[in-house]
C-alpha cells in the first residue's frame, strides 16, 4: 500500500498523477469492501470481480508507489548522505506514525499474547525484512514489503540513471522470481488452506515484480505519454474485462498460483498502466471526491479492520440495530476515521520531515 504522495510537474504529469489518486482511492475501496464482506459472510470467493480486487488491489498499490517515488525521486535523489538521508526520513515519517498507531489499536483489542520479538520487528519494520506474515496489524504485510522496496529503490534508482539497461534488466529478474515462485512451494499442493499459503504468498519476492514496473513506467513515461488516450482507454477496457471474466474457481489459492497468477497479474499490470496514461482529470466534484479518496487512501487501508472490528462489537452489544447496517456504518465510518487520521496523523509526520530534512 502506498501512502498519497504529491507530484509536482508539468500540466500533463499532474494529470497523470491525478489519475494515480483516483486509481489509489478506487483500490483502497475495494481492498475495504472486499474485507468487510468477507468478514461478514465468511467466504472468500475468488471467482467473484471482489473476491479478485481483494488480491491484485494491493499488487495495484506496489505499482503505485514505484511510479510515484520514480517520478518524485528521478532526478532530485543524489548519491550523498545529505539527499539519501533526506529520502530516508519522510519515508519514515510518512509510514511509521499510522503504522504505529494501527499496530497499537491491535495489540489492545487482541487476545492472542505477542513475543516481544514480534512487537520489536512490527514497531521497527523489520519484519519486512525478515517475514512480512507475521504483521500485527491486519493488512501491515503490504507495508512491511513496502519498506523493503523502500531500501532498495535508491539503489535501482541511481544504477539506473547511469545505465538505463538496468532498471527493465531488474524488472526482468524479479519478474522471473515471481513467475517460478508462484508453481512453487504450497501453491503445488491441493487441496490447500489459506493458512498454508498465504505466509508464503506475503513474502517480498512475490511483489517485488509490480513495484519495480512501477519504476519502470515511470522512467519511461514520457514515451508511453506519446500514445493516444483512446488507445489507452481501449486496453483498460479489455484488460478490466478480461480480468473479471477469466474463470479461475471459487478457491483463493488459484488468484496467487500458477497460470492464473501470471495472467492476472500481466492484466494488473494492463490496467493500472492504462489508467494511468489515459485517464485525465475528471469535473470538479468527482475530482475533489476521488482525490480525496486517494488521499486518505493509507488511512482507509491500515483503519478498516479496525473500525470493522468496532462497529461489529457496537452492533453485538445492540442487538435491536438492524443486521443489513452493520456493513455501511463500517463503511461511512472508515471513511470519517481515514480523514480524521490524514490530518491528525499523516499530515503532522510530513511537515515533520519536511521541517528537519537535512
Amino acid at each position: 500500500m502506498i501512502p498519497h504522495a504529491q507530484i509536482v510537474g508539468t500540466s500533463t504529469h499532474r494529470n497523470r498523477w491525478v489519475a494515480l489518486d483516483y486509481w489509489r482511492g478506487l483500490m483502497a475501496l475495494a481492498v475495504m469492501t472486499f474485507h468487510f464482506d468477507k468478514w461478514a459472510s465468511g467466504v472468500w470467493d475468488a471467482s467473484t470481480a471482489q473476491g479478485k480486487l481483494g488480491v491484485y488491489a494491493v499488487s495495484v498499490f506496489f505499482m503505485l508507489s514505484g511510479m510515484a517515488l520514480t517520478e518524485t525521486y528521478q532526478k532530485s535523489l543524489l548519491p550523498d548522505w545529505k539527499s539519501l538521508s533526506s529520502y530516508a526520513l519522510r519515508r519514515v515519517c510518512r509510514i511509521f506514525p499510522l503504522l504505529w498507531a494501527a499496530t497499537s489499536l491491535t495489540l489492545l483489542l487482541d487476545d492472542a499474547p505477542r513475543s516481544g520479538r514480534e512487537i520489536f520487528l512490527n514497531f521497527t519494520g523489520l519484519f519486512g525484512f525478515i517475514d512480512p506474515s507475521k504483521d500485527i496489524a491486519t493488512g501491515a504485510w503490504s507495508i512491511g514489503c513496502e519498506l523493503v522496496f523502500y531500501a532498495f529503490f535508491p539503489i535501482i534508482l541511481l544504477v539506473g540513471r547511469k545505465n538505463r539497461w538496468f532498471i527493465p534488466a531488474s524488472l526482468a529478474v524479479v519478474a522471473c522470481i515471481g513467475m517460478i515462485r508462484a508453481f512453487e512451494g504450497p501453491f503445488v499442493l491441493h487441496p490447500v488452506s489459506q493458512s498454508q499459503w498465504w505466509p508464503y504468498y506475503v513474502q517480498v519476492p512475490n511483489h517485488a515484480f509490480f513495484f519495480v514496473t512501477g519504476m519502470a513506467l515511470s522512467a519511461h513515461s514520457n514515451w508511453l505519454q506519446q500514445i493516444q488516450n483512446f488507445i489507452w482507454r481501449f486496453l483498460l477496457v479489455v484488460s478490466a474485462a478480461v480480468f473479471f471474466w477469466m474463470p479461475v474457481g471459487s478457491d483463493p489459492v488459484y488468484l496467487v498460483s500458477g497460470g492464473q497468477r501470471v495472467v492476472l497479474s500481466a492484466l494488473a499490470v494492463l490496467a493500472t498502466t492504462a489508467w494511468s496514461f489515459g485517464v485525465t482529470t475528471l469535473a470538479d466534484i468527482p475530482h475533489r471526491l476521488f482525490v480525496w479518496l486517494g488521499t486518505i487512501s493509507y488511512s482507509i487501508y491500515l483503519l478498516h479492520p479496525l473500525v470493522y472490528r468496532a462497529t461489529k462489537a457496537v452492533f453485538t452489544r445492540f442487538a435491536d440495530i438492524p443486521t443489513w447496517l452493520l456493513l455501511p456504518t463500517a463503511c461511512v465510518t472508515t471513511l470519517l476515521a481515514g480523514h480524521i487520521a490524514y490530518h491528525w496523523f499523516e499530515k503532522p509526520a510530513m511537515r515533520v520531515s519536511k521541517q528537519t530534512a537535512p
